[in-house]
């Protein structure tokens, strides 16, 4: 289920029950073979996803702007100005990347400034897992591209409601890029010269 639809529907009140009530009247048909196939029942994912839906209504009616929302401050002093975009994905040319972004904001800054900054969501319990945090500076670097500056972005967790704010440093970018440009240097490196002989008599070349 994608929560993020609940927050750019226009007129959607964000709670546990219309989220609920989301989920059984459009969603739900879209995921029922996938769930057969699992042999869970529409009630076992209902209990599953209020765990989420709990942690998605506090939230939103925490920080998003009104009518949503009492637009409190995020955790570094900014405000929610609006949502952009969902699942945006962004190809960033300088750096040969691809991103896709669960949401994309805009806020409001301390000191005036209108940012995009992005939020990725899990849903799993925190854990000082790197990968997120690296994948939510890759957003941050994504996103630089149309904005000019590299701001911070955000991570939710949706089963114990845990926020964690991701602030890019120079170091921590140069070594995603070290290695991603280390991975490019492997992929390029590949023919099909080197592929077993099955695949050589085709005689093909990149």
């Amino acid at each position: 289920m994608r929560p993020q639809i609940a927050i750019t529907r226009s007129g959607f009140d964000v709670t546990e029950n219309s989220l609920l009530d989301l989920w059984q009247k459009e969603l739900y048909e879209q995921y029922a073979e996938q769930l057969f196939v699992l042999n869970l029942s529409s009630q076992e994912v209902e209990d599953e996803l209020s765990l989420y839906f709990k942690t998605i209504t506090r939230w939103v009616s925490s920080h998003m702007p009104k009518p949503k929302g009492r637009n409190e401050y995020l955790q570094m002093g900014s405000r929610i100005k609006e949502v952009v975009d969902i699942e945006e994905s962004i190809w960033n040319s300088c750096y040969g990347f691809k991103a896709k972004i669960d949401c994309t904001l805009k806020i409001n800054k301390k000191d005036g400034d209108e940012k995009l900054f992005p939020v990725e969501l899990k849903t799993g319990k925190s854990n000082p897992n790197t990968e997120h945090v690296t994948q939510v500076m890759l957003y941050c670097l994504a996103l630089a591209s149309k904005q000019g500056t590299i701001e911070s972005g955000l991570l939710l967790y949706l089963l114990d409601a845990t926020v964690r704010t991701v602030s890019p440093k120079t170091i921590d970018l140069k070594g995603i890029l070290h290695m991603r440009n280390e991975i490019a240097a492997g992929i390029s490196a590949v023919s099909l010269d080197n592929l077993p002989g099955s695949f050589s008599l085709l005689n093909i070349r990149i």
